[in-house]
């Protein structure tokens, strides 16, 4: 794979994220392993809506670290939506449920982020 901040150049101009300041980071399992959520068990990037700026993080013994930045992209076109979700969960849903109910909503938005990012991925590569 290519530099990882190429990459990340070239995917952020692809998605049009350019008014975004994202930075990705490889880091030691151990120390990417701190950053999960023990809630979700998946790593929380550091996303700030409001100046626009994210920090992805990449564990170093990840084997397609390209992916995974493509995926945590991916979760930046979707973060208005997340949002909206979420505070509708927040709004709608009663206490007992509201747990589950998120519980279901981030393990489906995680299956739809991974087909987006693959699916993204592969187009590039057979258009190489």
């Amino acid at each position: 794979m290519k530099d990882l901040q190429q990459s990340l150049a070239e995917w952020q101009k692809a998605l049009r994220l350019q008014d975004w300041d994202i930075k990705a980071e490889v880091m030691p399992k151990y120390e990417y392993e701190s950053k999960r959520d023990s809630k979700y068990s998946q790593a929380q990037n550091a996303i700030n809506t409001h100046t626009q700026s994210s920090v992805i993080w990449i564990s170093e013994d990840n084997n397609d670290k390209e992916n995974s930045l493509v995926h945590e992209l991916s979760h930046l076109l979707v973060n208005d939506l997340d949002r909206f979700v979420d505070d509708l969960i927040d709004t709608v849903v009663g206490e007992k449920e509201k747990e589950l109910v998120k519980c279901g909503y981030y393990r489906e938005l995680e299956k739809a982020v991974s087909a987006i990012a693959r699916a993204l991925v592969n187009v590039r590569d057979m258009a190489q």
